[in-house]
């Protein structure tokens, strides 16, 4: 790479660092100021920024793992209280409503351009919906760190045993892929399929049926999921838009019929419980706001390959008068009177 690239790239992950330290949307809880120590001339031009969900789950392994291979840790990211589906300490800076959760925070900082890989935990769409609802690419993989995550088993709030698994969210499809090939230690080749089962939302598809909605049970959901699965090697649907019409929240829609119908009016329904039948999914940006086409399949090696070929082949368009307003690093920059 020559100086002049290498010192626009410098000034760029400087700026990201400004950026975490000005903490515009309060979605930072620590930034690692030392990683310009960290940066060797000869690479910079391959060095990207990662954030990690600010909890215990997520395993220095992992980092280290990432770390290897020039994905920096920079910065620890704030999350929903208790793992909870919506976030009301951080605002969507999109919407303006309280951000989705519980991988809020790590969202955010992909989607302001402070890092460039989000690494989330997710129990029950708590990476996926985050990724939706800023119109990012995300990907759940149980896979991912598993002895260590089944540590983790809980309920959820409507009584579901699981444990968590590890999530990636970014603005770019092949760097959620390549972080995905440095933890499973494995590389992903493009590779044709035909079994794929569609809903009726989406076109182009033969074998199409109709999927649970947002006011199926999430046992209707998990039950759909675990007679399908195995028969095909990728589920599409599209979901959203999300928490622009609801809350997706089992703790404010548990009072009575009508704030179910407004935790129905988020959206939300295979992100809920992908992880909870151990799949791995991935959400693709369709372009319409907080709406992502969510591909799932069984969490084999030769499934996800063939996932990845057909989520890399969606066309997706970045929007960007959202990427200009909200992505230029200068205007987090403080600039006063003077």
């Amino acid at each position: 790479m020559c100086k002049n690239n290498s010192l626009e790239k410098s000034k760029e992950l400087f700026k990201k660092t400004l950026v975490a330290i000005e903490n515009p949307y309060k979605s930072v809880n620590y930034v690692f100021r030392n990683i310009v120590d960290t940066l060797d001339e000869k690479n910079i031009d391959q060095v990207h920024y990662i954030g990690v969900k600010d909890v215990e789950q997520i395993p220095r392994t992992l980092v280290t793992k990432l770390a290897n291979s020039n994905f920096l840790l920079h910065t620890l990211d704030a999350h929903s209280l208790g793992g909870r589906a919506i976030d009301v300490n951080l605002m969507n800076p999109i919407t303006a409503r309280p951000m989705t959760g519980s991988s809020s925070g790590t969202a955010i900082n992909v989607f302001a351009g402070i890092n460039d890989l989000g690494i989330g935990t997710d129990g029950g769409g708590s990476v996926l919906a985050p990724s939706m609802a800023l119109n990012l690419f995300g990907l759940i993989c149980p896979l991912i760190e598993q002895d260590e995550m089944k540590k983790y088993n809980r309920k959820s709030t409507d009584g579901i045993e699981f444990y968590p698994s590890i999530g990636l969210i970014s603005k770019r499809i092949d760097l959620i892929e390549k972080g995905l090939s440095i933890l499973l230690e494995t590389e992903f080749k493009e590779v044709e399929t035909d079994a794929i089962l569609a809903s009726k939302k989406v076109e182009g598809y033969k074998d199409v049926t109709e999927f649970p909605n947002s006011t199926s049970s999430r046992n209707e959901m998990i039950n759909f999921l675990n007679e399908h699965l195995s028969n095909y090697d990728c589920l599409i649907d599209i979901e959203g838009p999300i928490d622009t019409e609801g809350f997706g929240d089992t703790v404010f829609g548990h009072f009575d019929d009508k704030t179910k119908i407004i935790q129905a009016n988020a959206n939300k329904c295979l992100s809920k419980v992908a992880n909870m039948v151990k799949a791995t999914s991935i959400v693709v940006p369709t372009g319409k706001l907080a709406t992502s086409y969510i591909l799932t399949c069984e969490s084999k090696k030769e499934k996800i390959e063939k996932m990845l070929t057909i989520a890399k082949r969606i066309n997706y368009k970045e929007n960007q008068l959202i990427e200009n307003y909200f992505a230029d690093l200068s205007k987090y920059i403080k600039k006063g009177y003077f």
